[in-house]
């Protein structure tokens, strides 16, 4: 008797168990089930992003964290400007990298893990 928004929303919460615990295959699949029954709720799309990072699949990842970037929720959208950054870099991309870890903590200013990811990098001017 739960609505659509609840049932998917319930996947959702039971994915980042399962991702809690490692089982990033169990948390893929309810991710991906409540995006089935509600492609809308974009915070499942950072989740998803987040598990197939977790599982090596940066390519896939990269795709449902940049629909899940729109999300209203803030702090789901800076997890999912992190997320891709991690993504980006993976992928041997430092300068997306570094623009979407700014991303992230200009969305959300007391991101800690993004001011920390930050500090890694050294800013240089163009040459001309």
């Amino acid at each position: 008797s739960m609505t659509r928004r609840n049932r998917a929303a319930t996947l959702t919460n039971r994915g980042i168990l399962f991702m809690r615990m490692g089982d990033h295959d169990k948390a893929l699949a309810d991710y991906s089930r409540s995006i089935r029954l509600m492609p809308e709720l974009l915070e499942s799309k950072v989740n998803q992003g987040a598990a197939l990072y977790g599982l090596g699949r940066y390519e896939d990842a990269m795709q449902a964290l940049n629909a899940g970037v729109y999300t209203d929720s803030v702090d789901a959208r800076a997890i999912g400007f992190y997320n891709r950054a991690l993504c980006h870099e993976k992928l041997g991309d430092l300068q997306s990298a570094y623009e979407d870890f700014r991303r992230a903590l200009d969305t959300q200013p007391t991101f800690k893990l993004a001011a920390d990811q930050l500090e890694r990098f050294t800013v240089a001017e163009a040459p001309g």
